[in-house]
């Protein structure tokens, strides 16, 4: 019997696929327990608490697709604008990049992807950078600040919390 990196549930040997959460098994399982009498089994490992994947599953599957679609909607827009500077060109290429990012990232959670955590950061470290930009650029041009302001204080509170999140959860994160 084998333990599922995902989500700790017990799997019989040869199962390429755990029964309890569908997570594909890589064989690198650690062992979980010894027959004893009678067929029974006696668990050997020590158990860790269970932490559960939810927000994980919430980013993979849903955040970081409609913030992918919104940033690359973005970047079409500002390429869009008619008689746009070399600024909004810029604005348009740095929205497109991080909505890509966003996608990978959500398919690197989807999949258990040790890297998740990195692309998890990096996705919420170009927010951060985009909106800082667009800060700046506002004040500039007298432009309103509030909305990107909140995105930075946004993104930056979480990278702080996908950061606690995801370090907390490696042994999950395991493909």
């Amino acid at each position: 019997m084998r333990v599922c990196n995902r989500c700790g549930a017990m799997v019989e040997d040869g199962i390429a696929v755990c029964p309890n959460c569908q997570t594909p098994l890589s064989g690198n399982e650690q062992m979980a327990s010894q027959p004893v009498m009678n067929g029974m089994y006696q668990n050997n490992v020590q158990a860790e608490p269970r932490l559960g994947t939810k927000w994980a599953d919430f980013l993979g599957y849903f955040a970081l697709w409609v913030g992918g679609l919104i940033n690359i909607i973005s970047g079409l827009g500002c390429f869009g604008a008619i008689g746009a500077s070399s600024l909004y060109m810029l604005f348009a290429v740095c929205f497109i990049v991080t909505g890509v990012v966003d996608f990978i990232t959500a398919i690197k959670i989807i999949k258990r992807k040790a890297d998740a955590k990195k692309f998890v950061l990096l996705t919420y470290t170009l927010v951060v950078a985009v909106n800082a930009l667009s800060v700046l650029f506002a004040l500039t041009s007298e432009g309103d600040i509030m909305t990107q302001l909140a995105s930075v204080i946004v993104g930056i509170i979480m990278i702080v919390v996908n950061n606690i999140y995801f370090s907390n959860r490696e042994n999950i994160f395991v493909n």
